[in-house]
């Protein structure tokens, strides 16, 4: 089976995995940071969820993120005046606050979506989840 697939920005996910639409924040100023291979990408999904990024910062990907990190971020986030500071799920992992310097902290929750294909990819999967069942491999 063919399919083609895309990455997509899904939901702002808090350190305990409570989740809010991304909706939520259109128009809102948020200071944001990233500390991945591809920041360029995370600044660009921040923009098409339509966030007005006041405040921008860039670790090296791999962060492991001192308080040195946070206290900077911290300012960054007061001195642009942001409601929310945004990351990645993978530094917001890192990090395991809900909030940086009194702004909550959240994480862009990205998910595959099919543009095409979902109905046979699922039709050609279907077989080996019922044999994974039966085996009691898959549970539910």
């Amino acid at each position: 089976a063919w399919c083609e697939l895309v990455h997509a920005a899904s939901r702002l996910i808090n350190s305990t995995g409570e989740s809010r639409p991304l909706e939520a924040l259109a128009g809102q100023r948020v200071a944001a940071f990233c500390g991945i291979g591809n920041p360029a990408g995370f600044r660009h999904t921040l923009l098409s969820c339509g966030y007005n990024v006041a405040a921008w910062r860039e670790f090296p990907d791999h962060r492991n993120y001192t308080r040195a990190d946070v206290d900077g971020l911290a300012r960054m986030a007061r001195d642009c005046g942001a409601q929310l500071v945004v990351c990645t799920r993978k530094d917001l992992v890192k990090l395991r606050v809900p909030a940086i310097g009194g702004v909550p902290l959240r994480a862009i929750g990205v998910e595959l979506r099919f543009l095409e294909g979902e109905e046979g990819m699922t039709a050609a999967l279907q077989p080996l989840i019922s044999q994974a069942k039966s085996k009691g491999d898959v549970v539910g």
